[in-house]
């Protein structure tokens, strides 16, 4: 995953190519993604999550992609394209750095102005659910925030975000992608 990565390098200079997996989600080059006819929505997402906060490029032959492939490679090159000004922004490691398969890591990126940001939060084993503390949030404002795998939306107000948190709850070896914007409200 790129998340850490942005201590070193800012923004999008961190760069790993999406390549190919097999039908069964397993890596068939040293690229270390997806392709091959078969291959699960679930793995091509977290293949472009684990790359998304750097520069994004696909390695392979993508003409050879089924039809499942393509969609979920369009939805997520065309998510890129509206959040990668974010990643060149403020940066913040919300979570320690994982000292073992069980520790979650996220981290979030915000505009310059605190009016939008990313956070992203990924989990290998251990807990299913946990609240996050997030950075810059206001407690009079609200927020909405958008799952950018699947498009559903929340509002939740500043209090509850810096009390107890952002909910999220991932499955095992899984990440979620959030975009937030203040709301006018």
């Amino acid at each position: 995953m790129q998340v850490r990565a942005q201590r070193v390098l800012p923004g999008n200079n961190c760069n790993s190519g999406i390549g190919h997996l097999g039908p069964g989600g397993e890596v068939a080059g040293h690229g270390g993604a997806f392709g091959a006819k078969g291959v699960s929505p679930r793995v091509i997402d977290l293949a472009f999550l684990s790359r998304i906060t750097g520069k994004l490029s696909i390695d392979g032959d993508i003409a050879q992609l089924d039809a499942v492939a393509v969609e979920r490679y369009r939805h997520w090159i065309a998510v890129h394209k509206r959040i990668r000004h974010l990643v060149v922004q403020d940066y913040h490691p919300l979570l320690p750095i994982p000292a073992s398969p069980e520790d979650w890591d996220a981290a979030q990126w915000s505009a310059y102005d605190g009016s939008e940001g990313l956070d992203l939060c990924c989990r290998i084993t251990g807990v299913v659910s946990r609240h996050i503390r997030l950075v810059g949030i206001k407690q009079s404002c609200r927020y909405r925030f958008t799952n950018l795998a699947d498009g559903q939306t929340t509002g939740v107000s500043g209090a509850e975000l810096l009390e107890p948190g952002l909910p999220v709850n991932l499955q095992e070896a899984d990440a979620i992608l959030f975009r937030w914007e203040k709301s006018r409200a």
